[in-house]
């Protein structure tokens, strides 16, 4: 569907249209006579298709979750007509486009015909969680709910690479591994009949045709009002579909469209740490009781004295501090330098190595809703990403450069990559400079840990084991990392759990308005079998420090 990202410009001697000039020509009302309302038109048995195909989706989702709630949200949704048609199979709706004119006439349709479970907002799709964070209600993100994300009308073919990229970044995250990607390209099949079929009857809609810019081979056009459109071939999508780790359900090629319904192949690492950081009831535990910055295991080095103020979340917050400094301290990180922080959650750790060390921080997270509260920090503080970037992605699949990074650090994160931690490590070495440096705390069992005295945290972690000093030590050697120290903390993180837990119980009655109770007997039941097996001699906690050769 329509978009105001940028476009490529027609130059055959024509002064450069300004985009108010190109959206002028393709009005709502234009597209949706052209697209929707004319019988002979090229589009018809495909948008039925679309409806045949979320049909399927909303079927498979009431199978496998019949009393779940299910969210579909399009991300280009131009006049709104397949929300529209759509929104009687969902329990709630939300149509995202970056031009105010489409979301106008969206919203005025709907006007017309009020309905509760149906949202129209003027967005940009490359901030998609962020976007949903502030104009979707709070319980799209629990864990009965199916998300379905689509963006179908060639909205993918519209946009320039950098825009597609970040897309599908962001709806692929927001599915999860319960939900499903709806993506609806063009045919180049069809092409050269649409141009006859399409284009040339619709001179209004996307300006006059201009025969030179038009390349049949690449499936793409140009006109002179500067709209540029790229269509795809079957197997060209089926190919960025696998590249993209999306397992294509169903696939349809018909009608002068090329649609999938997809689900994602998310890796168990990301599986598990999305899964224990993105529920509704962790996100407000987490940014309510551990310190809202920073939610790794603070920095105790003296006894407590307990009293009724203290300590509170403010001091978590600043114990939290305390042992970021720490373990950065353990780093010599230098200005100029870039350094990934994996498992980053609210970016904290990211903005304190810029602030203090003058160095660009990356942070790598899997949580899409605390990767966009990190990027709204990051741009109420004022940092920009040349210093600060997040970046949505599994600390196994970083996708940066080979050798590209002088330090990599980790706060309490890579427990959560179960069986890949070793493929974590495997990853920073990848990453790291020769003489690079990864130093990271992780709660870790004992090497000859018994297992059944673990079972209550293995389930709090819903992780079958945990890693060692031992076995990390292992995993370094192998990827050509040299351990050259450890930091014992664990008097620190026996401290932590008892003040979590102090805190959870003395605010219990506030908290129950965010947080349901069964969350919080649950973490309460949790934190007390962390503290036994840190009694019982069965965990390890500490900053372990290694440089690639």
């Amino acid at each position: 569907m329509p978009s105001r990202e940028k476009h490529t410009m027609v130059a055959d001697k024509l002064s450069a249209p300004t985009q108010d000039e190109i959206w002028g020509r393709m009005t709502p009302a234009a597209w949706r006579r052209a697209v929707y309302e004319d019988a002979d038109g090229f589009f018809q048995g495909l948008v039925s298709n679309y409806q045949d195909l979320l049909e399927d989706a909303v079927a498979r989702v009431r199978k496998d979750n019949p009393s779940g709630r299910l969210v579909l949200i399009e991300v280009g949704t131009g006049t709104g007509d397949f929300l529209f048609n759509a929104k009687n199979m969902v329990d709630f709706a939300i149509g995202i486009d970056f031009n105010p004119e489409f979301i106008e006439y969206a919203q005025a349709r709907r006007l017309e015909k009020p309905c509760d479970n149906l949202v129209f907002v003027h967005e940009d799709g490359r901030n998609l969680a962020s976007v949903l964070n502030a104009r979707a209600p709070a319980w799209i993100w629990e864990p009965d709910v199916t998300r379905v994300l689509a963006s179908v009308g060639n909205t993918i073919g519209i946009l320039d690479a950098d825009t597609r990229e970040a897309f599908f970044d962001q709806m692929i995250a927001v599915a999860g591994e319960q939900g499903f990607l709806m993506i609806g390209l063009w045919n180049a099949h069809d092409f050269p009949q649409a141009v006859e079929r399409f284009y040339a009857r619709n001179e209004k809609l996307c300006g006059k045709l201009n025969r030179q810019q038009i390349d049949y081979k690449r499936a793409t056009l140009t006109t002179y009002s500067g709209y540029t459109t790229q269509w795809a071939y079957p197997e060209h999508v089926v190919a960025d579909a696998k590249a993209r780790k999306i397992e294509i359900q169903q696939l349809d090629t018909q009608f002068g469209g090329v649609t999938y319904l997809g689900k994602v192949a998310d890796a168990q690492a990301s599986n598990t740490s999305r899964a224990y950081y993105d529920s509704e009831d962790a996100f407000e535990f987490y940014r309510r009781v551990w310190g809202g910055e920073n939610i790794h295991i603070g920095f105790w080095p003296h006894a407590i004295a307990y009293t009724s103020q203290y300590p509170g979340p403010e001091d978590v917050k600043d114990a939290a501090q305390g042992s970021m400094d720490n373990l950065l301290d353990h780093a010599g990180i230098q200005a100029g330098q870039k350094v990934v922080d994996l498992g980053s959650a609210y970016g904290g750790c990211v903005r304190h190595i810029a602030r203090r060390f003058g160095a660009k921080a990356i942070g790598v997270d899997i949580s899409v809703r605390e990767c966009a509260l990190a990027r709204e920090r990051n741009a109420e503080l004022g940092f920009c990403e040349e210093q600060v970037e997040i970046r949505q992605v599994s600390f196994t699949h970083t996708g940066l450069a080979d050798a590209s990074v002088d330090v990599v650090v980790s706060h309490d994160s890579i427990l959560h990559a179960g069986p890949e931690r070793e493929q974590v490590i495997a990853e920073a070495a990848r990453i790291l400079k020769p003489h690079g440096r990864l130093v990271f705390s992780d709660p870790m069992q004992c090497e000859d840990a018994d297992s059944e005295a673990l079972r209550a945290v293995y389930d709090r972690i819903q992780l079958a084991d945990m890693g060692s000093p031992a076995a990390y030590v292992r995993f370094g050697a192998k990827y050509g990392l040299v351990h050259t120290g450890y930091i014992d903390l664990l008097d620190s993180m026996s401290r932590h759990y008892q003040v979590i837990a102090h805190i959870t119980e003395a605010r219990r009655p506030e908290l129950e308005n965010f947080i349901s109770s069964a969350y919080l007997d649950s973490m309460l039941a949790g934190l007390k079998a962390w503290q036994t097996a840190v009694n019982a001699g069965q965990l390890r906690y500490g900053i372990m420090i290694f440089e690639k050769q």
